[in-house]
């Protein structure tokens, strides 16, 4: 009888023993993750332009695609051979505030430990609603916002959080809202091919006791209509009220329908407000140098009458061994309160 047992737990511990084998192996290759792929500790010789650096009263602001954890046409640019090099990019150039997106689960967990004792953070993920309690899946570092059943935050889609430096700021207000017909619920509007959100916060200055309202979206990539109807979803949202900053991938050119609809109230492109000699141009979005489309896609609009661009910097920067951290390139504002 003994030996019966001893047998059955053998046999249970070698099953098990494969299972998990079996489930690690299985997460690596569904994740794109080559078995034979080591993290690389990338480093990064960023340097922060001397007429970026803070005084005190100024407010930089950053928007940046990261680009989601998934395979890759070239392993050199798995998120794992990146992530160290974005760390870099972030704490080199220190902005105030920042609006990320294509943030998929590994890469939320990865910002909110790395960043955590520096920068607060709120952003639910697109496609998350946990249909047992009715309650969407937000994650946030304050513990004044409601934040239920984040354990369950894993496997629903990209998150465009928004990480603000908590010695500075304190939530007021927060919001998330979907790009369709249904803004209050999961949903993807129109023709677009995914669903779509908008993060929002408002923010207390404790430096100033200006208030911020600073929102980040990413427009879907291919629904025309979706891409002009999230346009006009925003100026909704932004009417009659002041102090914003919206910052994203769009997922469209200057001088596009879209581009054009969000100038058309109270927003301003904050590239244009200040002098030539005070920005730097071109494409935002790089490909990894892999794609003919250099296109400038990614925006950081502004209320003119509120904040004053000091200077707007594209950050061209790459990786310690030349390749490129993102295939996006990341927008720095610095800006200062009118």
């Amino acid at each position: 009888m003994k030996k019966a047992k001893l047998i059955i737990l053998i046999v249970s511990s070698i099953i098990l023993v494969f299972v998990l084998s079996f489930g690690t192996l299985y997460g690596l290759l569904y994740s794109g993750i080559p078995l034979d792929n080591p993290i690389a500790l990338g480093s990064s010789s960023i340097e922060i332009p001397a007429n970026l650096t803070d005084d005190g009263k100024a407010l930089s602001v950053m928007s940046f695609n990261i680009r989601c954890f998934t395979k890759e046409a070239e392993e050199i640019n798995y998120w794992t051979n990146r992530k160290d090099a974005v760390l870099a990019l972030i704490l080199n150039y220190s902005p105030d505030i920042i609006g990320f997106q294509e943030v998929t689960h590994p890469q939320y967990l990865f910002l909110m430990e790395e960043l955590g004792d520096l920068y607060g953070y709120y952003g639910s993920y697109r496609s998350g609603l946990n249909t047992e309690r009715g309650n969407f899946l937000i994650k946030t570092s304050d513990p004044k916002v409601n934040s239920p059943n984040i354990a369950f935050s894993s496997m629903i889609g990209e998150a465009s959080p928004i990480f603000y430096k908590k010695s500075r700021f304190e939530i007021v207000n927060h919001e998330m809202f979907w790009l369709s017909e249904s803004p209050e619920k999961p949903s993807k509007g129109w023709d677009a091919d995914l669903k779509r959100i908008a993060t929002y916060l408002e923010l207390k200055d404790h430096y100033t006791d200006n208030t911020v309202r600073f929102l980040n979206t990413h427009f879907d990539h291919k629904g025309e209509t979706a891409e002009q109807n999230s346009a006009n979803l925003i100026n909704d949202f932004i009417a009659d009220r002041s102090g914003f900053i919206v910052v994203g991938d769009f997922n469209v050119p200057e001088d596009s329908a879209p581009y054009n609809e969000l100038l058309s109230q109270t927003l301003s492109n904050s590239k244009y407000c200040i002098l030539e000699t005070e920005r730097s141009d071109g494409p935002t979005f790089n490909g990894y140098g892999l794609s003919e489309e250099n296109l400038t896609i990614d925006h950081v609009f502004i209320q003119a009458n509120i904040y004053s661009p000091q200077s707007y910097l594209i950050i061209e920067d790459k990786r310690a061994n030349g390749n490129y951290i993102s295939d996006h390139f990341p927008i720095l504002v610095n800006l200062e309160y009118k």
